[in-house]
């Protein structure tokens, strides 16, 4: 807690140090000085040991070359930590600050608990339960399986974090409703089981928590019963610094609904998964790309939200397309230029995921 100067003990030895009732303000200055020798300047700690000298003054000479030691401590910690301005830290070690600064966003997925699981729909469907699988007609239901975010932020590189949330582009207040839009997949009831993709403003109910040094959000998406993809963005900037803001961001599809099988899906599915780990391991053992073929019966769930939001554009240009075929052809051009993909690749992609039914 600084509550008032500090004293030049880099420089100064403290002779009441090492007796009992010495200066604890002389203590917690060396202490942050050597923080700041190891953390700051990636000193390390057997390099500070033999560099050590009479006076920490002597061990940052040493150290650097340099001299200042107490002056390029405080021309750190002042911006970010005023006199009279910083509470209590949760850590004896601040740094590293100002430099290297990174954004983290962990994300846990919970049903909200007082909403059950439900049937909406079922019926019976002929698809393939994963590679070297033949079609085959199984039951299933269609569960609506509401959930909740619970979004934490973490920070390196900053002393006193000012934390501000995004969904979707859309600011969050601390508490209330807003309506980004998303993309979105539900699922329509025929003998393929159409997954319907469409972008739509979907209702999410917001909180966020702050604390001193850290920020969270809980995000409850009020029952829509579809799968949802969201971008999560936290933004952040010291609190008494120049406000230059640092960003977190990733994405997340929250399954507010479900297919589930019946019994003889899954036994086959098991089956079938043996035969395609068989032939992954027979051939793909050089070449890291061909991995991916290790994630076909069931692709991680970024892949498909990829290729969800390709199709969604592709269905943009499309619209685009039909009053301005020229603006559209600038959409695709800067596509390919951006992503490499070509507008032929891209339209493919739209229409293996198409139709996009109009509400």
């Amino acid at each position: 807690n600084r509550g008032a100067p500090a004293q030049d003990w880099v420089s100064n030895v403290d002779p009441t140090s090492g007796l009992a009732g010495g200066k604890l303000e002389s203590h917690a200055c060396c202490l942050l000085f050597l923080y700041f020798l190891k953390t700051q300047l990636s000193q390390a700690i057997p390099h500070i040991i033999q560099k050590a000298g009479d006076t920490l003054e002597k061990t940052y000479f040493n150290l650097t070359n340099l001299s200042g030691g107490m002056a390029a401590l405080q021309s750190v910690i002042d911006p970010i930590f005023p006199v009279g301005n910083t509470p209590s830290l949760p850590t004896d070690n601040p740094f590293p600050l100002g430099k290297s600064h990174y954004v983290d966003i962990d994300i846990v997925e919970q049903p909200i608990d007082f909403i059950r699981p439900s049937v909406i729909d079922g019926g019976i469907a002929e698809v393939s339960p994963g590679g070297f699988c033949s079609k085959k007609f199984y039951n299933f239901t269609i569960e609506s399986t509401p959930k909740v975010l619970f979004c934490s932020s973490a920070t390196t590189g900053f002393g006193l974090p000012i934390y501000s949330w995004k969904i979707n582009g859309v600011d969050v207040p601390l508490f209330g409703n807003i309506s980004p839009t998303a993309v979105t997949k539900t699922f329509t009831v025929t003998n393929l089981l159409v997954p319907i993709i469409k972008s739509k403003p979907v209702p999410i109910h917001c909180e966020v928590t702050i604390s001193p040094y850290s920020s969270k959000l809980y995000l409850n998406f009020l029952g829509t019963e579809s799968q949802i993809d969201v971008q999560i963005e936290v933004l952040v900037h010291e609190k008494f610094a120049p406000p230059i803001a640092t960003s977190g961001i990733t994405w997340f599809t929250v399954k507010n609904e479900i297919v589930a099988w019946n019994w003889q899906y899954y036994v086959d599915r098991a089956q079938c998964l043996r035969h395609f780990v068989d032939f992954v391991h027979r051939w793909v053992r050089i070449d890291p790309f061909f991995n991916l073929l290790k994630t076909l019966p069931d692709p991680p769930e970024e892949i498909g939200r990829v290729l969800r939001y390709l199709s969604e554009l592709s269905l943009t240009i499309n619209e685009v397309a039909a009053k301005s075929p020229e603006d559209a052809r600038d959409i695709e051009k800067a596509v390919h230029q951006s992503l490499g993909i070509d507008a032929k690749l891209l339209h493919t992609i739209g229409k293996s995921l198409l139709p996009h039914p109009g509400e």
